[in-house]
């Protein structure tokens, strides 16, 4: 089963740290926003509120923000002072971390729509391979460490907590360091190449038994070759146990 693991987190302060890298962004932004909605012009320091409020109510996701960074404007930018409220939008397509776009647009009176570049860092502790591991290695917990880790850097799935992974067994190998994830990971092996076993069909309240051999490795679940050793025939079952595999009659 995939686990994503996300999880919400609260973080007191950001959002004010967010307004000063705002502020810092636009040096005297306060007057000179005033100043050009006076003349008719959309208040710079206007835009930058109304994305840092929409940021605000959207801060959520897995991990906890380390840094917004809304990018300053063009002091030199003039759009017709909007006259009902400012549109934040996310367009299509955006990530919930790394670099961004947040738009911004106008209705009345002269429609205007303005896209604003946002940066958001998050981290996140996700679970490492602790020491490299080759294929086919069961994993206990002294295989397995924590590490801080950037969201946007995660390419697939991850794990959180180490219950989830006690037992599972690697596909392939894995480097030191490198995060666990489903598509590396399989449950482990119930069934090896060359054991004998014991094939079972039925039909109906009828059970038919006889021995067999197992011709791959297969975990629970897993569709195997195995040869019928009365028949000699070679057929698919499904693995139901440690020695005991499902077959058609």
């Amino acid at each position: 089963m995939v686990h994503t693991m996300a999880r919400q987190f609260s973080v007191p302060g950001l959002w004010l740290a967010i307004a000063l890298i705002v502020a810092s962004a636009l040096p005297g932004a306060g007057r000179a926003g005033v100043a050009a909605e006076s003349d008719g012009y959309q208040s710079l320091a206007a835009i930058h509120k109304v994305v840092y409020e929409f940021l605000q109510e959207r801060a959520q996701g897995p991990g906890v923000i380390d840094r917004v960074v809304i990018e300053h404007l063009d002091p030199r930018l003039r759009l017709t002072a909007c006259g009902a409220p400012l549109q934040p939008f996310l367009p299509d397509g955006q990530p919930g971390v790394g670099r961004l776009t947040v738009g911004v647009r106008c209705s009345s009176p002269k429609p205007w729509r303005l896209y604003v570049p946002v940066q958001i860092h998050r981290h996140i502790e996700v679970l490492v391979a602790a020491r490299p591991l080759p294929r086919g290695v069961v994993l206990t917990q002294d295989v397995i460490r924590q590490e801080r880790r950037n969201v946007a850097d995660l390419a697939r799935a991850w794990y959180t907590e180490p219950k989830q992974l006690l037992g599972l067994e690697t596909r392939q190998a894995i480097r030191a360091g490198e995060v666990f994830s489903p598509q590396l990971l399989i449950s482990p092996r119930l069934i090896h190449r060359g054991q004998e076993l014991i094939l079972f069909a039925t039909s109906g309240t009828m059970t038919v038994t006889m021995k067999g051999q197992a011709l791959e490795d297969g975990a629970e679940g897993d569709i195997i070759r195995v040869r019928n050793l009365s028949s000699e025939r070679i057929v698919e079952g499904r693995v139901v146990g440690g020695n005991r595999v499902r077959v058609s009659l």
